[in-house]
């Protein structure tokens, strides 16, 4: 976003997170408070979820903030834990706060997305017959610091969750693959294709105008993903129908350009090969997405006897766009990153790594260096 967005969400509440937030860029509206992660600090978004809390129950979708209770309270707390089984965590005052994320180091939630964690709950609050908390979970508001596929979708079925043939409709199975092939790179089975595909590049396409500021997190879970399945399914209007498919195809061929690029880059030197190949890093002149030279790397694997497992990403980003932004995504399905942004996190304090099994990163920071970032990786790949 490039500049606020602040709609009617009730005097206090918005004077509140005004006073919280500053000048950061935000969006505030009835439906919760988009933020994004680059320009918030965790111990701000930490206050703002404290804020919202004060005004209704709250949905906390794909995001941790590093405290003991984001998993405590999640819909996933333990190995041998029952999405279905989840009522929410209570709070003063009547309210619930609904986390639920994929991101924590549970072998349970290791090839998981939110998007299916948030359908099997609210499936297992419709079979249970709990009516009441299926309305505070529609009503409740979000806190979102990003806006990709995964936490798209899994708050558009959340709003959808007193609609019971929305909650059990056979074509979410479409949304579910979206979903994996956001957080996997997995490319969806083929029998939900080509369905699954135009789902997942369409929302890549509100994705990016939600990061370019043109459309807000709000107008686009109110407003298009509400037609996401009935574009699918040839049933939308025109409206929704044209823009939908002109997202589908601008991130079709923004892929292709990607990479294009990445293979220029690959021949100007740009990506490093370490332990014996097993990790390849990518110094980017601007962000993209690590997804993106995950792709890369399994259709045009570097030339060598062993197959990538770590792909290590950093481009210059933050506030002031003079720091780096380290990203981690493991091409092995078998390899647990965890372990990895533990040992980062020691090496560089304060530099935020961390993550879920198969990727994540760290915060935009200075005075590390990417050979660094890359012999920790190699050094702990080939001691695995």
């Amino acid at each position: 976003m490039t500049s606020h967005r602040r709609h009617a969400a009730g005097g206090e509440l918005e004077s509140a997170l005004a006073a919280l937030l500053g000048d950061r860029p935000y969006e505030l509206s009835p439906l919760g408070l988009y933020c994004r992660r680059e320009v918030a600090r965790t111990e701000r978004l930490v206050a703002a979820e404290r804020v919202l809390l004060q005004h209704g129950s709250l949905r906390v979708f794909d995001l941790q903030l590093g405290r003991p209770c984001d998993l405590a309270e999640n819909a996933i707390p333990t190995e041998d834990a029952d999405p279905a089984a989840y009522e929410g965590a209570p709070r003063p005052g009547g309210v619930r706060v609904f986390r639920v994320d994929h991101h924590h180091p549970l072998e349970r939630l290791r090839r998981e997305t939110t998007t299916a964690l948030v359908l099997a709950w609210l499936r297992g609050l419709w079979e249970r017959g709990r009516t009441e908390l299926l309305a505070e979970v529609a009503r409740a508001r979000y806190l979102a610091d990003h806006a990709d596929p995964d936490i798209l979708l899994a708050h558009r079925i959340a709003l959808d969750a007193q609609d019971r043939a929305a909650i059990f409709a056979p074509e979410l199975q479409w949304l579910l693959a979206a979903a994996r092939r956001n957080d996997y790179v997995e490319p969806p089975p083929a029998e939900l294709e080509p369905q699954a595909s135009r789902a997942f590049y369409a929302c890549l396409g509100i994705e990016r105008a939600i990061e370019a500021g043109t459309l807000g997190f709000a107008e686009a879970e109110r407003r298009w993903l509400r037609w996401l399945l009935p574009w699918l399914r040839a049933e939308a209007p025109a409206e929704a129908a044209e823009q939908l498919a002109r997202w589908e195809q601008e991130q079709r061929a923004a892929q292709a350009r990607v990479l294009e690029r990445l293979e220029r880059w690959s021949r100007e030197g740009r990506l490093v090969q370490a332990a014996g190949g097993r990790v390849v890093q990518l110094g980017a002149p601007h962000k993209i997405d690590a997804a993106e030279l995950v792709l890369y790397l399994r259709l045009r694997p570097p030339a060598g006897a062993v197959a990538p497992q770590l792909a290590l990403l950093h481009f210059a980003g933050g506030e002031d766009g003079a720091r780096l932004i380290y990203k981690l995504r493991a091409l092995d399905p078998a390899l647990d990153l965890q372990p990895l942004f533990a040992r980062l996190e020691e090496r560089f304090p304060g530099a935020g790594f961390g993550g879920r099994a198969a990727a994540g990163g760290s915060r935009p920071t200075a005075g590390i260096e990417p050979q660094a970032v890359l012999a920790e990786a190699a050094d702990w790949l080939q001691r695995r």
